[in-house]
């Protein structure tokens, strides 16, 4: 006579796959949650750097006109170019001066 073995069905293996099940989702949501904020985070500081970088793009190109008007009067000013006749050895003298 044969015996019908029945096994038993045991709520640990349920258990282990809602536990397994449980962290995969808190781990997923954890790390969507920290590359969202990585992201955001990234995405403000590019923005500050551009509008830094435009700020002194503006402010050299400001120190660079006035400098070059500066030299320019300068310039003027020097009897070589207050004639009427330009001598040539004047103008490369002040020039290179």
């Amino acid at each position: 006579m044969m015996r019908d073995i029945k096994t038993k069905h045991s709520i640990g293996q349920y258990v282990r796959y809602i536990l397994l099940f449980t962290i995969l989702m808190a781990l997923i949501v954890v790390l969507t949650g920290s590359y969202f904020t990585s992201r955001k985070l990234l995405t403000k500081r590019n923005l500050l750097s551009q509008q830094g970088a435009a700020v002194n793009l503006m402010a050299e190109e400001k120190t660079i006109h006035t400098s070059t008007i500066d030299v320019l009067q300068k310039l003027a000013n020097e009897d070589a170019f207050s004639g009427e006749k330009y001598q040539l050895s004047q103008v490369k003298q002040v020039l290179l001066y």
